[in-house]
């Protein structure tokens, strides 16, 4: 049998000059694709994929892995800016946010990554509700203001509200 370099990896990507070298050594076709996974200490699914993505494209590739990459922000520039937008209208959603981000300074970021740097600030969130129109009349407005002198009175008195 063919002793072949032996490599001493553990689970990852196979690097490009390996790669190489079992596309070469299966296509002299002295050995079959189990006998070069054995001598790479490689899978045989591993051989069977790179030949099969060799076969299909014609080039030894090393795909990437682990999906889109999202930027992350370095630049004080874009954290003041996301400052800036929360301070001029807290009620943007953290997609609003990162969509803003992405037309303004070109990165790719996830929402998640809005809300760490967010976090980092030390702001703290409350629930905006918008009251209606119809709701701000002088009538209620008047109300409001003899319930908020009652609880203060109540207050003062030292009476149990309920």
């Amino acid at each position: 049998m063919l002793q072949l370099p032996a490599t001493s990896r553990g689970k990852g990507t196979v690097p490009l000059a390996t790669r190489q070298q079992i596309v070469n050594v299966t296509n002299v076709g002295k050995l079959s694709q189990h006998e070069v996974a054995e001598s790479f200490q490689v899978s045989r699914a591993t051989v069977r994929n790179i030949m099969a993505s060799y076969n299909a494209l014609g080039v030894v590739t090393v795909n990437q892995r682990g999906g889109l990459k999202r930027k992350i922000i370095h630049e004080q520039e874009a954290m003041d800016a996301i400052k800036e937008m929360i301070n001029d209208d807290c009620s943007l959603t953290l997609n609003e946010l990162r969509v803003l981000i992405e037309l303004n300074y070109g990165l790719a970021i996830s929402t998640s990554t809005v809300a760490n740097y967010i976090k980092g600030f030390r702001y703290s969130f409350k629930r905006v509700t918008l009251i209606p129109v119809a709701a701000q009349t002088p009538e209620l407005e008047d109300e409001r203001r003899q319930f908020s002198m009652w609880i203060l009175q109540q207050n003062v008195l030292q009476t149990p509200l309920l």
